[in-house]
């Protein structure tokens, strides 16, 4: 089968079974804010298109929300450690008052924060053509989800996450190897 054939496969059943993943993510992620289901559906498009096998279509949709039940858990468990390691406090000065001020900063990780930015910001520009560069330095430096990326820039709902898929290998190794 060639692969615009594949391809179409692929969003015929996807389109069929999406509601039916959505409610399963929506079902284990119920606690979470709205955007948290796109972001998850975004990863599982990404994760079905990518190990798609036509001649295995009549199994697609259990197979398809397997995986929708698998990226729903690891979602929440990646939030769980996000909470562990910053807790719920709403900013530096919520945590520890004293280090929320520059001034009370080491100077050798403040260095190393700054070679590590600059660094960055080097290869993502190096590698990257600028509006993905920008997806890099919002999300990575900034903070921001896929889906405020993609509102910000006015991309539609898979730029960022796949922007950041097709580059970050490079970007990171590249960034590995300078900083060692």
């Amino acid at each position: 089968m060639d692969k615009a054939r594949k391809d179409a496969l692929f969003l015929e059943l996807f389109r069929e079974n999406r509601g039916v993943a959505r409610g399963i993510i929506a079902r284990q992620l119920h606690r979470s804010a709205p955007h948290d289901i796109e972001d998850v559906m975004q990863t599982l498009v990404l994760k079905c298109f990518r190990a798609f096998n036509p001649e295995r279509a009549e199994t697609f949709k259990s197979w398809m929300l397997q995986i929708a039940n698998r990226c729903a858990i690891d979602h929440l468990r990646r939030l769980k450690t996000r909470e562990r390691r910053v807790g719920t406090a709403s900013s530096l000065e919520d945590i520890e008052p004293e280090l929320a001020s520059p001034a009370n900063v080491d100077p050798a990780v403040s260095m190393d924060r700054d070679r590590f930015q600059h660094a960055f910001l080097h290869v993502i520009a190096q590698l990257c053509p600028k509006n993905v560069a920008e997806v890099f330095r919002l999300h990575y430096l900034e903070g921001m989800k896929c889906v405020e990326i993609n509102r910000k820039l006015g991309k539609g709902k898979a730029y960022a996450s796949l922007s950041l898929h097709r580059y970050g290998p490079e970007v990171f190794a590249t960034l590995r190897r300078r900083l060692s």
